[in-house]
């Protein structure tokens, strides 16, 4: 009879034990879905914002200006370079090719130790 009783109660603890683990899967999942969906509303938000926001940029400054803004706001963020470095050139029998290979020597001397003071 005593190892009936505890039988039972094992049982009955396993069964609290096992509802108990499905509630907090059930509680973790609708927790995942909540944030996810919180999360993509905010990104639309954002987007849409965003979007407003040019729409707005374009309209005031017009749809030419503005693309020349945003492209030239992108080289200065980026750092594009635009202008080269050296410039290789002859005129009348000079040396200048000669001259274009010891400035590119003398440059790429002035980056390695621009690398050096850096690190």
């Amino acid at each position: 009879m005593r190892a009936n009783a505890e039988a039972e109660a094992t049982k009955a603890r396993a069964g609290a034990q096992a509802e108990a683990t499905k509630l907090n899967a059930t509680a973790d999942a609708e927790k995942i879905a909540k944030t996810g969906l919180a999360e993509a509303e905010k990104i639309m938000a954002i987007g849409k914002s965003t979007a407003d926001a040019y729409d707005l940029q374009v309209k005031a400054m017009g749809d030419d200006n503005f693309t020349k803004f945003k492209i030239t706001e992108e080289i200065g963020k980026g750092k594009i370079k635009i202008i080269p470095d050296l410039i290789v050139s002859g005129s009348n029998g000079s040396d200048g090719s000669l001259s274009g290979l010891m400035g590119l020597q003398l440059m790429q001397m002035i980056q390695q130790e621009k690398g050096k003071n850096n690190d």
